[in-house]
């Protein structure tokens, strides 16, 4: 490991041996490496498009049983795999906000449950249903 991070990338060189009896590697090659720096935790993956900002806060837009919305902070981790890890604010099952947010001038506004738009034939997933907004937005559980 090199001590200097390049402010301007956020990256830092990184050196090691990798055998390569094949000879696919060639001189100048580089690499993108992710190390864990914290200690395990759980957390749960939803669309990144869901978080709004709030000032200095994150947040998503959930929907209670009686489906209106709902103010969530949440704390957010990386992205993996083009979803947010969510580290507090939600837990498994709830349901959020996945389009139309800008339709949602404030908290307890009533939403109608809708399916989740289908997934992609790369990210085939379980299918989700998803509240949808009297505006034409949508929801989705984590």
């Amino acid at each position: 490991f090199d001590n200097h991070l390049d402010s301007a990338t956020g990256s830092m060189v990184l050196r090691c041996e990798l055998p390569d009896p094949e000879g696919r590697l060639v001189p100048g090659f580089f690499t993108r490496v992710r190390l864990p720096m914290s200690a395990e935790y759980e957390g749960l993956l939803i669309e990144d498009e869901s978080i709004l900002t709030d000032q200095a806060n994150k947040y998503v837009l959930g929907v209670t049983p009686e489906n209106t919305t709902v103010y969530k902070p949440v704390v957010i981790g990386p992205i993996l795999d083009g979803k947010r890890l969510i580290r507090s604010g939600l837990v498994a099952g709830e349901k959020v906000i996945i389009n139309g947010m800008a339709r949602l001038h404030q908290p307890g506004m009533k939403v109608e449950p809708v399916a989740a738009p289908a997934p992609d034939a790369q990210n085939a997933q379980k299918t989700e249903s998803a509240p949808k907004t009297e505006n034409g937005g949508s929801a989705a559980q984590p």
